[in-house]
């Protein structure tokens, strides 16, 4: 009997390309892998617009964590079941920032305040794509305009609200507690309570806020991101794509399946 797997995958710069956001030959891959069995289950910074109109295009109705771990959307028959993991909303931490003095917050810039075109060249997105990008739920994008001792004092202030700060390939992210390690363990415990046997986990990423699922996972993989040094983490059998998304991510799974014990044929360019 084969083994159960779970793939939790980071989005831009994974699974799609960093820059024009298309999944090219991961998406045929991903069709192959969902009809041989194997959950695919993007985690991502997105919001929840964003992550079904990308499966919507691949015409797939995969279950998908949002916004680096607040929320877990599980399909089923017709649509979604929502299950929030946070308490926090995006409104409550730009409230936790307001409460900051003055002179802690002067180099925060968020996404939210931005102009249009700012917006355009930092997400790389416009018209419905953008606004999609900005309907936040659970957490607030942010550039960092100061020091770097600035910013560790900022976030030290927000934590002491419960207020996190990851930083992902474009933007950093204040969340309110969200996780994807905390997402991927309550798909998990899910999984392993309708089929009684708990999966293989497999996490591919490629930015610092990947680096706790990929740490956690039973296999990990890092894809290259273009013109950068790939993040390295503390284990030593994590694997690195020698291509960028999204032929780096069919090059990841073809090497990884067969250590989960599946032996299926993916279509790469070596």
């Amino acid at each position: 009997m084969a083994p159960s797997i779970i793939i939790f995958t980071d989005l831009d710069g994974t699974l799609i390309g960093f820059d024009d956001f298309s999944p090219g030959p991961a998406g045929d891959a991903v069709e192959k892998l969902v009809a041989a069995g194997v959950d695919v289950i993007p985690v991502s910074s997105k919001t929840a617009p964003e992550i079904r109109k990308l499966l919507d295009g691949l015409g797939l109705a995969l279950s998908f964590v949002v916004e680096n771990g607040a929320a877990v959307h599980l399909s089923r028959p017709g649509g979604y079941d929502v299950h929030p993991l946070v308490s926090l909303s995006s409104d409550d931490i730009m409230a936790g920032v307001e409460r900051l003095p003055k002179n802690l917050a002067e180099g925060f810039v968020p996404l939210l305040g931005m102009s249009t075109r700012d917006q355009e060249e930092v997400l790389g997105l416009s018209g419905a794509a953008l606004k999609d990008a900005l309907r936040r739920e659970y957490s607030q994008p942010f550039v960092w305009q100061g020091a770097e001792e600035a910013l560790q004092h900022f976030t030290s202030a927000l934590a002491e609200q419960g207020i996190e700060t990851t930083k992902g390939g474009r933007l950093f992210h204040l969340g309110g507690g969200a996780s994807k390690v905390k997402a991927m363990d309550w798909v998990v415990a899910e999984r392993e309570r309708q089929s009684g046997s708990k999966p293989i986990t497999i996490a591919l990423g490629d930015s610092p806020n990947d680096r706790s699922m990929l740490e956690h996972a039973d296999l990990a993989g890092v894809v290259r991101l273009p013109g950068r040094e790939p993040m390295v983490l503390s284990r030593d059998d994590c694997l690195t794509s020698r291509r960028p998304a999204p032929e780096g991510w069919v090059e990841l799974v073809s090497d990884l399946l067969p250590k989960a014990g599946m032996n299926l044929e993916m279509e790469i360019e070596r």
